[in-house]
């Protein structure tokens, strides 16, 4: 027989249940992390540890014997230089980032991927030391002027093509590097001259 005392324990079971799940949303709210989660695996290890550092900052970060790693770090926002003890990339570390980093140390510029959050701009910032690494070579000031501005105009429009094929680079890197690619054609051109 349908009472009123069950349609009562009904209602209550539904409240109690709307009251748990309100309860589990505020829980697992996310307060903004102080901190970023850098892990990762390096394939053929160059040494057990990473250097995170800047000019005032420093941290290592102990590298299993599987290439395995992950720590936290308070950093202040910008670019941070990574050392595995033979070789270092620059990467940007802002607090509330968890990014994941992976290479291979036999191709290490080659290989470097990173994934979450903040993954894009450090993408771009391997693939930016790439592409410095193919486009400038002394060789490049040994050329006839006409042939060198031409040249330096090919690889301002390449690293300004880099750059735009990211869609997400955090803000204060994008706009550090639209300036910085503004005046590399300047910077070329006077490095140029003073070796003529």
């Amino acid at each position: 027989m349908f009472t009123f005392e069950k349609i009562k324990n009904k209602s209550m079971k539904k409240i109690l249940i709307l009251c748990c799940a309100f309860a589990i949303a505020v829980a697992c709210k996310e307060e903004p992390k102080d901190y970023v989660t850098l892990s990762g695996k390096i394939t053929d290890k160059n040494s057990d540890s990473l250097v995170v550092r800047t000019r005032t900052y420093s941290k290592i970060i102990k590298v299993a014997n599987d290439g395995t790693f992950k720590d936290t770090l308070k950093v202040e926002q910008g670019i941070q230089n990574i050392f595995d003890g033979k070789e270092q990339t620059n990467t940007f570390l802002k607090n509330g980032q968890n990014l994941n980093l992976t290479l291979d140390t036999k191709q290490f510029d080659e290989t470097i991927k990173f994934t979450g959050e903040g993954s894009e701009t450090n993408n771009y910032l391997a693939k930016k030391a790439l592409l410095r690494e193919s486009v400038f070579s002394p060789a490049l000031f040994d050329e006839k002027e006409d042939v060198f501005k031409t040249k330096v105009s090919e690889i301002v429009s390449e690293f300004s093509d880099l750059l735009e094929g990211y869609k997400n680079v955090d803000s204060t890197i994008y706009a550090s590097e639209k300036e910085s690619i503004g005046k590399m054609s300047d910077g070329l051109l006077k490095a140029y001259s003073r070796q003529r």
